[in-house]
């Protein structure tokens, strides 16, 4: 059950086991083998200080291909880190009034884990920051509401807590600078509190999880089956695509 796929698998409980029953796990693409180096130079960048434009002509590995940074790369690279050094300078750091953390691992709870791209926690102010950065550019993530992010969130804010930290406001962020959104940012945000994401750790998440784990669930299809390997041979997918209006002449 990974933070990733989050969006198919709590409206739709019966997808996990029917994807594994099946054999139906996608194959990880070149675009997804790109998004990973894109992350490593992004990670590189902020925790040596490097500037994304150092690493120009530099090769990232990732299952099996390898990615050079070029222009475009180091461009998208760039709006992320001065993102993270926006956030979090170097100073601050140092000083403890922001404690960073980069490609953090989360015990999310329920035996899922995650790595978050970012995390910045200010003591005095008890805010977070879970920031996820997005190199594709065919779809457009919003922050609000993002199940994968707020299960980051949920882990980070866990984190925090066992470190003896203690967090109010939870601010979610996407930084996505290849595909173009309406708005014309790159990077957007969404506020929410601790309490919200306990909530709706207990009233949602959790229970969903232990159903898939009792080996339950139901089918429930909708935008979220757009990405789900399972697509081509589910029944609740193609009842409802019989059911959507066909094309009209006109």
């Amino acid at each position: 059950m990974a933070p990733s796929a989050a969006h198919r698998w709590l409206p739709c409980t019966a997808s996990i086991g029917f994807i594994a029953e099946h054999n139906l796990v996608s194959k990880t693409s070149t675009y997804a083998n790109e998004g990973s180096a894109a992350h490593s130079c992004g990670e590189d960048c902020v925790r040596f200080g490097i500037e994304p434009e150092a690493l120009r002509g530099q090769t990232y590995e990732v299952g099996g291909e390898k990615f050079e940074v070029d222009d475009e790369m180091v461009e998208a690279i760039k709006v992320y880190v001065d993102f993270v050094n926006a956030i979090a300078p170097v100073q601050k750091r140092k000083t403890g009034e922001v404690k960073l953390h980069i490609e953090a691992k989360l015990d999310i709870g329920e035996g899922i884990t995650g790595t978050a791209d970012c995390v910045a926690y200010y003591p005095e102010r008890r805010n977070l920051v879970v920031a996820d950065y997005k190199h594709g550019s065919g779809v457009v993530v919003e922050p609000a509401e993002n199940p994968q992010l707020m299960l980051y969130a949920f882990g980070a804010l866990q984190k925090i807590e066992r470190e003896g930290g203690n967090v109010e406001h939870v601010r979610i962020v996407v930084v996505q600078p290849r595909a173009p959104h309406p708005s014309g940012e790159k990077v957007r945000e969404w506020w929410t509190t601790a309490g919200a994401l306990r909530s709706w750790w207990s009233t949602k998440v959790a229970p969903a999880i232990r159903t898939i784990k009792n080996g339950g669930g139901v089918f429930k299809a909708g935008e979220h089956c757009r990405f789900c390997s399972a697509l081509p041979v589910c029944e609740a997918h193609q009842e409802r695509a019989s059911k959507s209006p066909g094309p009209t002449s006109g």
